[in-house]
């Protein structure tokens, strides 16, 4: 599916939540704000996730054929991409990264289908190395391009963090396996031997055939060949494995029907038989394959080339991309060129292509409609994706010392290159210069035109436009930025008059954002005082309303006016045994349950059962709180910032009020669990966050001590639980084993009518 290029934020979109947690949560999801999380200690300046692998008992990793047993854990994300503790197995992966590499790929293999991102649910994954790329962006870049231009089946990618069995192992992209499946190359698959099926094939040259069935390209005379291309394909031999059908299951008919067709269009890619190729190929995939290699120049992409039969009858398709951290002058593999459409590979099948000209029409007209998307894709990664995500670049710098090591097959230029300013720096540059030299082989330019458009902040242009056609190529001219150029918009009066200053209006450039401020002759000052909020002076009686007061912080007036409606109605305490037939009248809670009963505080769970010793729910308590607050639910929207609050609920207005004034947050980023029971510590932590925003200051006696059980409060409410104590609103069980105040324990009814009674009492009733 082709998707529009804007930013890449995994990413591909993709990207990263760091969650925080309200007071209300138990067990908190994803990174604390000191850095440990549910699956280990997490450093909160990481952007992209952090997967954590721990193998069974801390076995090593061996080889790339047998998988080691493992838990696979995923931090640093936001909750729906969380995992913990999932089993699979996981491998080595990969050739030339497994025998040159320090730094190896895995294969992670689950014993479930994992949705992993929401790039589909699968067992199989891959986490590259990036090893030969000192920018580590070269494959997520090809991935983005091979979407822009709606190659099928293009792998779908994150950045994470990986560690394994607590060993940092640095930056990784984690990425889908080539592989058939619904979320992966979605084909036919035909286990009966039927031989017209769907197919994924893999081209390795002479690589590794040991796993998979395969089949030799046959010979084709070299007389037919176009000139240029090259006799090596004759010389060597070269191969094709069949990924899918698997070897077990993959016949001999199949092999020599597939073998048939594949060498059919592999000698019609080489002799420039159209007609033979459409209606054994896609062209359109193979177009598209080509303009990815090509701006990329991967030299890797010959070697190993990837491409699939979706069904009976069907033609075949070039793709999925893969393997470009070799690709854009990171390799002698590429010689550091860009003025070349090629480089590296034995197959011929890329210079047959640049010598056919219904080919490379094909391939212009492709390039020209999606170029101005590729520049942006590359810009970003090239200027933007370093900076924005630097700790975790440089985190893997210092794990493997990348910028200093030489890699294998390193040219001269990258090698000096000892920062990743440089690297990406020079990655942008190399780009600029293939990208110009693709326009000029691709069309016929004329003479470039100094364009005269410097600005405060980027160089002036010039342009050449094709002779045949209306694309233009724009490249830019170094060194010609103007700092005086600004783009400047109309002055805009700041609206900042106040009582003791005159007005201002600011210009801004749009560029730079350079402003210039300057004082505005028709806004004088005027007295009007900027006040901050008015808040509640919690001074109503039985006789008369309250007051509330704000301060303008420039002069320091204070501003002091009625809060109507605040009068506080005169209640007669009643007896709640003539109401509720479970009260008993010797109980401990029976004078609270009168008093909260009386000022609305609490009702009865029905018309004759007041059901002290059941538990008290989360959105029962915020709706008691939001009833004692006076707050008028008409003002809040009746629907909340959590996805598990329904609308039209009788605490759904609460909820809102209370979210939106930090009284509650949540038990994950999204949800509340309105009918979970409440804790006796959560429900201070409610409490105290109520009084500190309604201004209340309360009690302290000073004698607050420890409760015996102290080790079992979290940190978020334990300051809470200890100003209730001091204020006389809560206390403790004394025990055997000391006194306990069981901060965990649900809070039952009778709790919490003794709690809100002695709290309005002696802080809102009269």
């Amino acid at each position: 599916m082709k998707r529009t290029f804007t930013s890449v934020k995994p990413i591909s979109a993709m990207l990263v939540v760091l969650i925080l947690l309200s007071c209300l949560s138990a067990f908190p999801a994803g990174v604390l704000a000191n850095g440990a999380s549910e699956t280990g200690t997490t450093d909160t300046r990481y952007n992209f996730p952090v997967i954590s692998i721990d193998t069974d008992n801390g076995a090593p990793i061996v080889d790339k054929t047998n998988y080691v047993g493992c838990k696979v854990s995923i931090d640093n994300t936001s909750s729906q991409y969380l995992l913990d503790d999932t089993v699979g197995g996981i491998r080595y992966r990969g050739n030339s990264t497994l025998q040159n590499a320090e730094k190896k790929a895995y294969r992670i293999k689950f014993d479930k289908k994992q949705n992993l991102f929401g790039m589909g649910k699968a067992k199989s994954w891959v986490l590259l190395a990036n090893a030969f790329d000192k920018t580590m962006v070269r494959n997520a870049l090809a991935f983005e391009i091979a979407h822009e231009l709606g190659l099928e089946y293009t792998s779908e990618y994150r950045f994470v963090n990986v560690f394994l069995n607590g060993e940092n192992l640095g930056l990784y992209l984690l990425c889908e396996q080539t592989q058939t499946g619904e979320t992966r190359v979605d084909i036919e698959e035909d286990e009966t031997g039927k031989v017209d099926t769907g197919y994924l094939i893999e081209f390795v040259g002479n690589g590794d055939t040991n796993e998979d069935a395969y089949f030799d390209v046959v010979d084709v005379d070299p007389s037919l060949f176009p000139e240029g291309v090259t006799l090596n394909w004759r010389k060597n031999v070269m191969k094709f494995i069949i990924k899918t059908p698997e070897k077990e299951f993959c016949t001999q008919s199949q092999i020599d029907f597939i073998s048939q067709y594949c060498n059919s269009f592999n000698k019609a890619i080489l002799t420039h038989d159209w007609e033979t190729f459409d209606s054994l190929c896609d062209i359109d995939s193979f177009v598209k394959f080509f303009i990815v290699n090509t701006v990329m120049n991967n030299g890797d992409g010959g070697f190993q080339i990837y491409f699939y039969k979706k069904e009976n009858g069907g033609k075949v398709y070039a793709g999925p991309v893969w393997d470009f951290d070799q690709s854009s002058a990171a390799s002698t593999q590429c010689t550091n060129g860009y003025s070349k459409w090629y480089y590296g590979s034995q197959n011929p099948w890329f210079e047959s292509f640049v010598a056919w000209d219904r080919f490379m029409e094909l391939a212009r007209e492709c390039y020209g409609e999606h170029i101005d998307n590729i520049k942006k894709i590359i810009d970003y990664y090239t200027v933007s994706f370093y900076p924005e995500n630097s700790f975790d670049f440089n985190v893997n710098d210092e794990v493997w010392n990348s910028l200093e090591n030489d890699y294998w097959r390193i040219t001269p230029q990258v090698s000096a290159l000892k920062t990743f300013e440089a690297n990406f720096a020079h990655l942008s540059e190399w780009f600029e210069n293939r990208i110009l030299w693709l326009d000029a082989n691709y069309h016929d330019l004329g003479e470039y035109v100094f364009d005269d458009n410097a600005t405060c902040v980027s160089d002036a242009t010039e342009s050449a436009e094709c002779r045949d056609c209306d694309y233009v190529s724009v490249r830019k001219i170094k060194n010609t930025a103007d700092s005086s150029k600004h783009s400047f918009t109309d002055y805009v009066y700041n609206n900042d008059a106040t009582c003791v200053n005159d007005g201002t209006m600011t210009r801004t450039c749009s560029l730079c954002t350079k402003t210039e401020t300057v004082a505005d002759p028709q806004h004088k000052a005027h007295g009007r005082h900027t006040f901050g909020e008015y808040v509640y002076n919690n001074d109503a009686t039985v006789q008369s309303d309250g007051t509330k007061s704000a301060v303008c912080s420039l002069c320091g007036y204070v501003d002091t006016v009625a809060a109507e409606g605040t009068k506080l109605p005169s209640v007669e305490i009643q007896d709640t045994l003539e109401v509720f037939t479970d009260i008993k009248p010797d109980a401990w809670y029976k004078p609270y349950i009168d008093y909260a009963y009386s000022y609305g505080l609490l009702r009865g769970m029905t018309d004759t059962e007041f059901e002290p010793s059941t538990t008290l729910t989360r959105a029962m308590f915020v709706t008691v709180i939001a009833r004692m607050a006076g707050v008028d639910t008409d003002s809040y929207a009746q629907t909340s910032p959590f996805v598990d609050v329904e609308a039209r609920r009788y605490y759904t207005a609460a909820v809102a009020w209370a979210a939106q004034n930090g009284i509650v947050n949540g038990i994950s980023e999204n949800t509340f669990e309105p009918l979970s029971d409440i804790t006796r510590e959560q429900l201070c932590a409610v409490l105290v966050r109520y009084a500190g925003f309604a201004g209340i200051v309360l009690k302290n006696d000073g004698k607050a001590q420890p409760f015996d059980d102290d080790g079992m409060m979290h940190d978020y409410a334990r300051d809470a639980v200890y100003a209730c104590r001091a204020a006389g609103i809560v206390g403790g069980t004394e025990t055997s084993a000391g006194t306990l105040f069981n901060p965990r324990n649900s809070a039952t009814r009778a709790e919490a009518s003794k709690i809100l009674g002695i709290f309005h009492s002696d802080y809102i009733g009269e």
